[in-house]
């Protein structure tokens, strides 16, 4: 069961899951073709290591300053993830990747999993966790599908900048076709 309330909070992450499919899947195929294999074993231990030390300080930034910043936060720092994977030469690159998908999806996960329950009364917090780890788990099974079609047709490293510029776009793109619909006036309304 799905619920209605958490939807949007969840579908958000269901496109965030297919992005980290990406990196789930072909990781570790990309590092062997670049060269990168110290790197990409170490990638998730940055990654863990990072996300421990951002939940201790961005749960209580959500806290105190709301979601909109940690969320944010997160996007910025998974987006650079990515684009860090699409141009990674060095070990070194992969392993500050993988920290900022710590900080990133990491953080992401937990900060709209607390959107997501906030959204529901009390008693129906298990159907809202419920949908949120759906709809993660959707887009990480879905992913790796949809990605190998576009790595068939560009490979690893574009892929990731696709990805990258995708979200770029989703956070920044989004608030500039906002500003321009609202500043184009109606000829049909206008003076």
């Amino acid at each position: 069961m799905l619920h209605p309330q958490v939807l949007p909070v969840a579908t958000f992450m269901l496109v965030m899951a297919v992005g980290y499919s990406g990196v789930l899947t072909y990781l570790n195929s990309y590092a062997a073709d670049k060269g990168l294999e110290t790197g990409a074993s170490v990638f998730f231990l940055a990654y863990a290591v990072v996300l421990f030390v951002a939940r201790i300080v961005l749960g209580p930034l959500q806290d105190r300053r709301g979601d909109n910043l940690v969320v944010y936060i997160a996007i910025v720092a998974f987006a650079l993830s990515l684009g860090l994977l699409a141009v990674a030469g060095s070990d070194l690159v992969l392993v500050l990747a993988g920290g900022l998908m710590g900080l990133g999806f990491g953080t992401l996960m937990s900060a709209l999993q607390t959107v997501a329950v906030t959204r529901v009364p009390r008693h129906r917090m298990g159907v809202a966790i419920s949908t949120h780890y759906f709809m993660i788990d959707l887009g990480v099974g879905v992913g790796p599908v949809v990605l190998g079609l576009l790595l068939a047709q560009i490979g690893y490293a574009p892929m990731y900048g696709v990805l990258a510029a995708g979200l770029y776009d989703g956070v920044h793109g989004r608030r500039d076709r906002a500003r321009r619909r609202s500043t184009v006036s109606d000829p049909l309304t206008a003076p």
